[in-house]
């Protein structure tokens, strides 16, 4: 994949160029926010967690793991998330049996992109078949590795797609029905960070990607 960022004059340096694409670049409105932290479900949540100087970390809660485990004294307090269990997958169009399949990160991706339209007060009919793209990191797999715990008897028909990390961008421009990349990268790569962060620039710049006919199978 390849992506342009803009026509660079005979008489104009390569360092004079990215010093007028930065300039073009410094000014990103921020439109919509949300998002799902201990003991704060939303961004207002979050303000007041902060500025009340107060802790997310309390004690496990009944039925996140073995109750044993959450006794011992090492695995008895956390941060956690409150209602992970529960998702609207009638709402996003996902099949009970699939939604059981899928990674919770999933599930947070399409609430969370839909709560972004509804903080930024965008109706979804005025996204869809735009060239909005959806960039999104996710390094954790915990839910695989419990799925890969109960061994072959585990995979269904939505395993694939239910545990890769990199669908998670893709679901949500599916729902949205958007047009631009969907891309997803882990955030402890510092490369995977800078070429994402380079291709939002060139996308700011005015540039447009040009697709590659490449695919990626899984059988």
């Amino acid at each position: 994949m390849s992506w342009g960022i803009g026509a660079v004059s005979r008489n104009e340096s390569i360092s004079a160029s990215a010093e007028r694409l930065q300039e073009r670049d410094t000014a990103v409105a921020v439109v919509g926010l949300s998002c799902r932290l201990p003991s704060a479900a939303d961004p207002a949540r979050f303000w007041r967690l902060l500025t009340g100087g107060s802790s997310a970390v309390s004690q496990v809660p009944p039925g996140r793991w073995n109750s044993d485990a959450a006794t011992s004294g090492e695995t008895g307090w956390g941060a956690f998330l409150d209602q992970v269990d529960g998702f609207d997958a009638e709402f996003f169009g996902v099949s009970p049996r699939e939604a059981r399949a899928m990674d919770p990160q999933q599930r947070l991706a399409l609430e969370l992109g839909w709560e972004v339209l509804e903080d930024a007060g965008l109706p979804p009919a005025a996204v869809r078949g735009s060239d909005t793209g959806v960039f999104i990191g996710m390094t954790a797999d915990d839910y695989g590795a419990l799925d890969r715990l109960r061994g072959p008897a585990s995979i269904g028909h939505h395993t694939l797609t239910g545990l890769n990390r990199s669908m998670a961008a893709n679901r949500l421009s599916y729902v949205l029905g958007l047009r631009g990349r969907a891309w997803w990268w882990t955030p402890g790569s510092r490369r995977r960070w800078w070429r994402c962060t380079w291709r939002a620039r060139a996308c700011g710049a005015g540039s447009r990607p040009r697709r590659s006919p490449a695919v990626c199978t899984s059988i």
